[in-house]
């Protein structure tokens, strides 16, 4: 779980150095914001049904 916390931040970081040296318009850059939201916002979802997932296994045995 970690790992892929640290690759998403790599990536939104990847994105806001691209988005730096192309020096796009601010559309871009709430695009950008946007997209590191919604990838935010999967790896919590993930987080959740990783907890659920365990919590009901341990409630089977």
């Amino acid at each position: 779980m970690k790992q892929s916390i640290e690759l998403i931040l790599s990536v939104i970081f990847m994105l806001f150095v691209l988005d730096f040296f192309a020096v796009i318009h601010l559309a871009a850059f709430k695009g950008i914001l946007i997209v590191a939201f919604v990838v935010l916002g999967i790896a919590k979802l993930v987080q959740m049904l990783d907890i659920i997932t365990s919590q009901s296994t341990i409630q089977d045995k």
